[in-house]
């Protein structure tokens, strides 16, 4: 339990680092990045612990490249990586390093299988190891340096008991039956392929309020929404520290002409107001010239798929509500609605066909197999007796 933690922010201490992480057959592995305070997030600081040490690795000392052995080691299938509720840190090392781990279990997860009443990070360690974590960092900005000494401790926490918290879970879970369901569920995470979501030019619609303006007044709010994204890629700061909707929207609803008109609408820092007054101006005169936007409804060409039959589905739920209650498990991972709703649109016949259905892993096929195949057979025989009566 007593590990030590190690700064890396240096050539040889990367190296050191990464020699030992080589050897190590189980990682615990945590991320913290600034997607509170930034437009384009990315990862700013990595926690590893194996069972001796804990490395905190300063991700913005380093250029890519000087990285790239970290990218071999989280893609070794030969080293368990242990994370707690993975999907976030899978999101931004996959777009921002350009990680695509490999071998995953999930704690999150096990902590949901096994039903456990406290489910976050810090519960689990309080309750299991008897130390508590501060909420205090969960917003800092991870890209300042250097990085509060408390804000270290509460990153290196994260990891430090990692592994010992798997090894618990995992012998409930071997207990309880549902260790494979876990590890597959776990590897299916790894499957995702995480994609940035593309600047909406539309979006200011969607600002609240944004409908009651018309004319001029919508045109405003469409050239400073524009304004406000152009000044966000260049100084990688998120829109609400830049402007948040409510002021975009003041703006457009009063169309100030000065300088001094935007200062006493808005209350802004001086010092940040300086830096953007003549560009809000601007914008606000761009908008006055430009004919009010019209609304484009997207049309999205979606491949024809065979429809929901949902008199199966509501039956599909039903057996599943009464099959989760007695196997103590939460509806939802017991069978997603997107399996469910996959069987009712093309029920299969056999377990060959049922086994094909996406989202039906193996350890759902061996424990309700027989059951969903046995559900489908019912429904399609009423159905017969039913169109034959008619």
């Amino acid at each position: 339990m007593n590990k030590p933690t190690h700064w890396v922010d240096t050539p040889d201490a990367l190296a050191s680092m990464f020699e030992q992480l080589c050897r190590t057959g189980i990682l615990a592995v945590d991320t913290e990045s600034d997607s509170f305070h930034a437009y384009r997030p990315g990862v700013c600081l990595l926690q590893f612990a194996t069972r001796r040490d804990i490395f905190l690795l300063d991700v913005l000392a380093f250029d890519k490249a000087e990285l790239a052995p970290l990218k071999t080691i989280m893609e070794d299938r030969s080293i368990l990586k242990l994370l707690h509720a993975a999907d976030n840190d899978l999101h931004y090392l996959q777009l921002d390093l350009g990680i695509f781990t490999k071998n995953l279990f999930d704690t999150f997860l096990a902590a949901r299988f096994l039903d456990l009443p406290k489910r976050g990070l810090g519960p689990l360690l309080d309750e299991r190891f008897g130390v508590q974590t501060s909420k205090k960092y969960q917003r800092l900005n991870w890209r300042m340096r250097p990085i509060p000494e408390g804000a270290l401790v509460y990153a290196a926490m994260d990891v430090r008991f990692l592994i010992e918290l798997y090894e618990q879970l995992s012998a409930e879970l071997a207990e309880a039956g549902w260790l494979d369901a876990v590890e597959q569920e776990s590897l299916l995470m790894l499957e995702k392929n995480y994609t940035l979501k593309p600047f909406d030019e539309e979006g200011f619609w969607k600002i609240q309020g944004a409908k009651g303006l018309s004319g001029r007044k919508l045109s405003v709010l469409k050239s400073l929404y524009l304004w406000r994204h152009t000044r966000c890629l260049e100084t990688n700061i998120a829109a609400v520290f830049i402007l948040p909707d409510h002021a975009l929207l003041r703006l457009a609803q009063r169309t100030p002409r000065s300088i001094k008109q935007i200062e006493r609408l808005l209350s802004i820092d001086p010092r940040k107001f300086r830096m953007m007054g003549e560009g809000l101006l601007q914008a606000i005169q761009d908008g006055l010239n430009t004919p009010p936007p019209q609304r484009v409804l997207k049309r999205r060409n979606k491949p024809y798929r065979r429809p929901v039959d949902s008199e199966l589905f509501d039956v599909l739920r039903a057996w599943r509500l009464d099959t989760a209650q007695k196997d103590e498990l939460e509806p939802g991972l017991l069978a997603p609605n997107s399996l469910l709703q996959e069987l009712a649109r093309t029920p299969p016949a056999d377990m060959v066909a049922l086994a094909q259905i996406d989202g039906l892993l193996k350890w759902r096929l061996s424990r309700y197999g027989d059951d969903l195949l046995d559900i489908l057979r019912k429904y399609q025989e009423q159905k017969e007796i039913v169109s034959d009566e008619d």
